[in-house]
Protein backbone atom coordinates (compact mmCIF):
# COMPACT_ATOMS: atom_id res chain seq x y z
CA UNK A 1 0.00 0.00 0.00
CA UNK A 2 2.77 2.06 0.09
CA UNK A 3 3.64 2.23 -3.10
CA UNK A 4 0.10 3.64 -4.01
CA UNK A 5 0.44 6.24 -0.71
CA UNK A 6 2.89 7.59 -2.41
CA UNK A 7 1.62 7.49 -6.09
CA UNK A 8 -1.69 9.23 -4.78
CA UNK A 9 -1.01 12.60 -6.71
CA UNK A 10 0.13 10.73 -10.03
CA UNK A 11 -2.69 8.61 -9.97
CA UNK A 12 -5.50 11.34 -9.28
CA UNK A 13 -3.60 13.41 -12.62
CA UNK A 14 -3.84 10.71 -14.21
CA UNK A 15 -7.67 10.71 -14.08
CA UNK A 16 -8.27 14.37 -14.19
CA UNK A 17 -5.97 14.35 -17.42
CA UNK A 18 -8.46 11.70 -19.07
CA UNK A 19 -11.24 12.06 -18.14
CA UNK A 20 -11.74 15.24 -16.17
CA UNK A 21 -12.83 14.38 -12.86
CA UNK A 22 -10.73 15.79 -10.07
CA UNK A 23 -9.90 13.95 -6.83
CA UNK A 24 -10.30 10.01 -8.77
CA UNK A 25 -7.33 8.21 -7.74
CA UNK A 26 -8.64 4.73 -8.92
CA UNK A 27 -11.16 2.82 -10.85
CA UNK A 28 -13.10 -0.10 -8.46
CA UNK A 29 -15.62 -2.74 -8.87
CA UNK A 30 -16.62 -6.45 -8.39
CA UNK A 31 -16.36 -9.39 -10.16
CA UNK A 32 -16.92 -13.28 -9.58
CA UNK A 33 -14.52 -15.88 -10.05
CA UNK A 34 -16.13 -19.19 -10.44
CA UNK A 35 -14.66 -21.96 -8.08
CA UNK A 36 -15.66 -25.21 -7.15
CA UNK A 37 -17.78 -26.38 -4.11
CA UNK A 38 -15.45 -25.20 -1.11
CA UNK A 39 -15.00 -27.56 1.68
CA UNK A 40 -15.77 -25.14 4.51
CA UNK A 41 -18.29 -22.74 4.74
CA UNK A 42 -19.90 -22.52 1.68
CA UNK A 43 -22.87 -20.37 2.33
CA UNK A 44 -20.16 -18.13 1.99
CA UNK A 45 -19.26 -18.64 -1.58
CA UNK A 46 -22.64 -19.38 -2.65
CA UNK A 47 -23.05 -16.50 -5.46
CA UNK A 48 -26.48 -14.14 -6.79
CA UNK A 49 -26.00 -16.90 -10.01
CA UNK A 50 -26.31 -19.90 -7.86
CA UNK A 51 -23.07 -20.81 -8.00
CA UNK A 52 -19.77 -20.81 -5.57
CA UNK A 53 -17.57 -18.22 -6.70
CA UNK A 54 -14.98 -15.15 -5.40
CA UNK A 55 -16.26 -11.83 -5.51
CA UNK A 56 -12.92 -10.03 -6.58
CA UNK A 57 -12.85 -6.28 -6.37
CA UNK A 58 -9.82 -4.80 -8.61
CA UNK A 59 -9.10 -1.04 -8.24
CA UNK A 60 -7.06 0.20 -10.83
CA UNK A 61 -5.74 3.30 -12.65
CA UNK A 62 -6.45 5.28 -15.65
CA UNK A 63 -4.08 3.31 -17.55
CA UNK A 64 -6.02 0.02 -16.67
CA UNK A 65 -3.06 -1.27 -14.59
CA UNK A 66 -4.33 -2.53 -11.16
CA UNK A 67 -3.38 -0.95 -8.47
CA UNK A 68 -4.70 -3.27 -5.42
CA UNK A 69 -7.12 -6.31 -5.96
CA UNK A 70 -9.00 -7.58 -3.06
CA UNK A 71 -9.87 -11.34 -4.19
CA UNK A 72 -10.49 -13.59 -0.66
CA UNK A 73 -13.86 -13.09 -0.31
CA UNK A 74 -16.85 -15.00 -1.13
CA UNK A 75 -19.46 -14.66 -3.71
CA UNK A 76 -22.07 -14.00 -1.14
CA UNK A 77 -20.20 -11.30 0.27
CA UNK A 78 -21.11 -8.11 -0.58
CA UNK A 79 -19.27 -5.31 -2.90
CA UNK A 80 -19.52 -2.82 0.06
CA UNK A 81 -18.69 -5.20 2.89
CA UNK A 82 -15.48 -6.09 0.92
CA UNK A 83 -14.81 -2.32 0.74
CA UNK A 84 -15.00 -1.46 4.04
CA UNK A 85 -13.22 -4.08 5.04
CA UNK A 86 -9.88 -3.19 3.27
CA UNK A 87 -7.22 -1.36 4.83
CA UNK A 88 -7.34 1.03 1.79
CA UNK A 89 -10.39 1.97 2.71
CA UNK A 90 -9.72 2.81 6.15
CA UNK A 91 -6.62 4.70 5.12
CA UNK A 92 -8.81 6.85 2.35
CA UNK A 93 -11.52 7.61 4.58
CA UNK A 94 -8.76 8.77 7.52
CA UNK A 95 -7.42 10.80 4.79
CA UNK A 96 -10.60 12.47 3.62
CA UNK A 97 -11.94 13.18 7.41
CA UNK A 98 -8.05 14.54 8.19
CA UNK A 99 -6.99 16.39 4.83
CA UNK A 100 -9.98 16.72 2.89
CA UNK A 101 -10.11 14.77 -0.70
CA UNK A 102 -11.15 17.38 -3.70
CA UNK A 103 -14.84 16.45 -4.75
CA UNK A 104 -16.34 17.33 -7.46
CA UNK A 105 -19.04 20.42 -6.55
CA UNK A 106 -21.59 22.56 -8.80
CA UNK A 107 -20.78 20.99 -11.71
CA UNK A 108 -24.20 20.46 -14.03
CA UNK A 109 -25.56 17.05 -13.24
CA UNK A 110 -25.26 15.49 -17.05
CA UNK A 111 -21.90 16.81 -17.42
CA UNK A 112 -21.46 15.10 -13.68
CA UNK A 113 -22.91 11.79 -15.41
CA UNK A 114 -21.06 11.91 -18.64
CA UNK A 115 -17.58 12.22 -16.83
CA UNK A 116 -18.50 9.45 -14.16
CA UNK A 117 -19.60 7.04 -16.98
CA UNK A 118 -16.41 7.61 -18.40
CA UNK A 119 -14.42 6.94 -15.44
CA UNK A 120 -16.19 3.90 -13.75
CA UNK A 121 -15.93 2.37 -17.32
CA UNK A 122 -11.89 1.94 -17.16
CA UNK A 123 -12.50 -0.24 -14.31
CA UNK A 124 -14.91 -2.17 -16.74
CA UNK A 125 -12.40 -2.28 -19.28
CA UNK A 126 -9.54 -3.49 -17.17
CA UNK A 127 -12.03 -6.40 -15.76
CA UNK A 128 -12.52 -7.55 -19.23
CA UNK A 129 -9.17 -7.49 -20.61
CA UNK A 130 -7.82 -9.69 -17.19
CA UNK A 131 -10.29 -11.95 -18.30
CA UNK A 132 -9.68 -12.03 -21.76
CA UNK A 133 -5.93 -12.73 -21.20
CA UNK A 134 -6.19 -15.03 -18.36
CA UNK A 135 -9.72 -16.89 -19.61
CA UNK A 136 -9.50 -19.63 -16.55
CA UNK A 137 -11.45 -16.40 -14.27
CA UNK A 138 -13.90 -16.32 -16.69
CA UNK A 139 -17.75 -17.01 -15.95
CA UNK A 140 -17.95 -20.32 -17.50
CA UNK A 141 -14.76 -21.48 -16.47
CA UNK A 142 -14.26 -22.98 -12.79
CA UNK A 143 -10.75 -22.94 -10.59
CA UNK A 144 -10.78 -26.32 -9.35
CA UNK A 145 -9.14 -25.66 -5.71
CA UNK A 146 -10.04 -23.91 -2.85
CA UNK A 147 -11.31 -20.30 -2.27
CA UNK A 148 -7.76 -19.21 -0.57
CA UNK A 149 -5.39 -21.32 -3.56
CA UNK A 150 -8.11 -19.91 -6.48
CA UNK A 151 -7.56 -16.14 -4.58
CA UNK A 152 -3.50 -16.59 -5.15
CA UNK A 153 -4.33 -17.69 -9.05
CA UNK A 154 -6.46 -14.38 -9.36
CA UNK A 155 -3.86 -12.30 -7.52
CA UNK A 156 -0.95 -13.85 -10.08
CA UNK A 157 -3.03 -13.02 -13.15
CA UNK A 158 -3.65 -9.61 -12.06
CA UNK A 159 0.08 -9.35 -11.56
CA UNK A 160 0.79 -10.66 -15.31
CA UNK A 161 -2.06 -8.44 -16.19
CA UNK A 162 0.30 -5.57 -15.51
CA UNK A 163 3.14 -6.92 -16.94
CA UNK A 164 1.53 -7.54 -20.19
CA UNK A 165 0.00 -3.94 -20.04
CA UNK A 166 3.08 -2.62 -19.26
CA UNK A 167 5.01 -4.24 -22.14
CA UNK A 168 2.08 -3.72 -24.46
CA UNK A 169 1.06 -7.22 -25.26
CA UNK A 170 -2.62 -7.28 -26.46
CA UNK A 171 -5.79 -9.37 -26.00
CA UNK A 172 -7.24 -11.37 -27.79
CA UNK A 173 -11.01 -9.73 -28.07
CA UNK A 174 -13.71 -12.10 -26.30
CA UNK A 175 -17.33 -12.30 -27.51
CA UNK A 176 -19.44 -10.18 -24.77
CA UNK A 177 -20.74 -12.74 -21.78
Amino acid sequence: MNDFILNMEHLGDQFYSKFGIPGVIGSIDGTDIAIVHPKDHEERFFCRKNDHSLNVQPICNADMQIISIGARHGGATHDSFIWSHRSLCAYLNNLSSNEGLRLLEGSEEAFHTDRHVKTRNVIERTIGLLKARFRCLLVHRTLNYEPQVAGLITNACAILHNICNEANVPAEELPRE
